[in-house]
């Protein structure tokens, strides 16, 4: 999609892949120091202020891709597998991480997909991200 933002440590654009009801979607390239291309995905579900709304969404997106199954071509299937942690008003964050069953191996065992419920300032925000792991390692340096 188009470019959105640009700063030292990454670029976003706008995705083409969208979730129906979803508010927006960004793919983001990480810089790396070692020239690698780093990507992510994050898709906006839900903003509000209402706590008891959101974690009825988180419930209802958790329960839509548990067991999951995700063809890639080239790949076998796989399964997206996550334990479901309760969303609570007095924590600020709450996640469940999704991982591919059976375990992949290549560029694909690094891949993790999170379901995400935090709370900014006045609202909630529900956001799913599928991202290489590696992003985690680029954004520290």
């Amino acid at each position: 999609g188009n470019k959105v933002s640009e700063d030292p440590q990454s670029t976003d654009y706008t995705s083409s892949v969208s979730i129906p009801g979803q508010l927006n979607s960004v793919i983001t390239k990480y810089n790396s120091s070692d020239d690698k291309e780093i990507y992510s995905w994050k898709s906006i579900l839900l903003e509000t202020d209402d706590f008891d709304e959101v974690s009825k969404k988180y419930n209802e997106v958790y329960k839509q891709i548990k067991n999951s199954i995700i063809k890639i071509d080239g790949e076998k299937p796989f399964i997206l597998s996550g334990s479901y942690e309760a969303p609570s008003d007095s924590k600020k964050f709450t996640n469940t991480d999704f991982y591919l069953l059976p375990a992949s191996s290549g560029d694909l065992k690094r891949l993790k997909v999170e379901l995400s419920l935090q709370f900014f300032v006045t609202e909630w925000k529900l956001a799913i991200l599928v991202y290489d792991q590696d992003v985690e390692r680029v954004v520290m340096e």
